[in-house]
């Protein structure tokens, strides 16, 4: 039997949603698995960093991937660089030190933790790109073009533990959580794991508490 589902699962056939429950791909009520897209200017600098640190496990993503998600649209994208903590400094500097392209040549370079400071004084570009620290363990994928991005329970995790940084989808979260689990398949085992990793279970359990009745709790 584990043979034969693990078939189906690589064939495109199931989709995970935990363990021991699958989802049939095709059904009308199953749900795409879900790998956020990246700008092709975070794609290419994306591509420069793994190969400046081989060693080093980075994440991209940007927050635009969330915008299709809510009611009122935001006026800034953060496009995101997380990586160990140890070298954040190392990568950021990394950043600042290679030719930008795109629009990224206008694009404000800080840490996540000075996004503040920042916004009192920057209110010209659309993009800020942020460096912070990559949680351990935290739930990642490969996209197509062999970066590290993050999964939809990742995102939906960070977004209710990093409100410093994210506080402007604060009000939009019950609608993010609705929409995340509308289009897409979660994996609740992989969600409530890295929530429970983050100090955050109750929380995130607050917002799934709110989702229809007959989700896969």
């Amino acid at each position: 039997m584990d043979w034969y589902i693990h078939t189906l699962l690589e064939a495109g056939q199931l989709i995970r949603r935990g363990r021991g429950r699958y989802e049939v791909a095709g059904e009308p009520l199953a749900r795409k698995s879900f790998v956020p897209g990246l700008p092709d200017e975070l794609v290419s600098l994306g591509r420069h960093l793994s190969e400046q640190f081989p060693l080093l496990t980075t994440c991209f993503w940007s927050t635009a991937t969330v915008h299709s998600f809510t009611i009122q649209q935001p006026f800034v994208a953060y496009w995101l660089v997380e990586t160990e903590r140890d070298a954040v400094d190392a990568v950021l500097d990394a950043i600042l030190r290679h030719p930008r392209e795109g629009i990224l040549q206008m694009a404000p370079v800080l840490r996540a933790e000075d996004l503040r400071l920042a916004q009192r004084y920057n209110r010209d570009s659309s993009i800020s790109l942020l460096v912070k620290p990559l949680v351990s363990e935290a739930p990642l994928q490969q996209d197509g073009n062999g970066l590290n991005v993050p999964t939809a329970e990742k995102i939906l995790v960070d977004l209710v533990a990093d409100r410093r940084v994210f506080d402007l989808f604060a009000e939009e979260l019950p609608n993010i959580y609705m929409e995340f689990n509308s289009r897409f398949a979660l994996n609740l085992d992989r969600l409530r794991r890295y929530a429970r990793r983050r100090h955050q279970l109750p929380n995130v359990e607050n917002y799934l508490s709110q989702l229809p009745t007959g989700y896969d709790s």
